[in-house]
C-alpha cells in the first residue's frame, strides 16, 4: 500500500523545499499530482510508525502561531 501526503504551507512556516528535504530523508518521494509526497508500506505497525514519525517531523517545522498542515490518503488492496 501506499501514504500520500499533500503539505499546506502558510506564508510563515519554513520554505517548502527544506521540508522537502525532511520529507526525503525520512522515505517518502516526490510525486506530480494531487499529493506532494509517498511512500510505501507494508503493514499496519509500519504505517503508524510512518504516520507518527511524519506528525513530529512537521510539528518540529511549525513556528509559534504558524502551524504546517498536512493531509493524509492511503491507496492499494486491503490485506488486513
Amino acid at each position: 500500500m501506499k501514504l500520500y501526503v499533500k503539505v499546506y504551507f502558510g506564508p510563515s512556516n519554513p520554505k517548502p523545499l527544506e521540508v522537502a528535504e525532511e520529507m526525503k530523508d525520512m522515505g517518502f518521494k516526490p510525486v506530480m499530482g494531487e499529493y506532494d509526497f509517498a511512500q510505501e508500506f507494508d503493514s499496519p505497525s509500519e504505517y503508524e510508525e510512518m504516520v507518527d514519525q511524519l506528525r513530529r517531523t512537521l510539528r518540529g517545522r511549525s513556528l509559534e502561531g504558524s502551524d504546517l498542515y498536512f493531509r493524509l490518503n492511503t491507496k492499494g488492496s486491503e490485506r488486513y
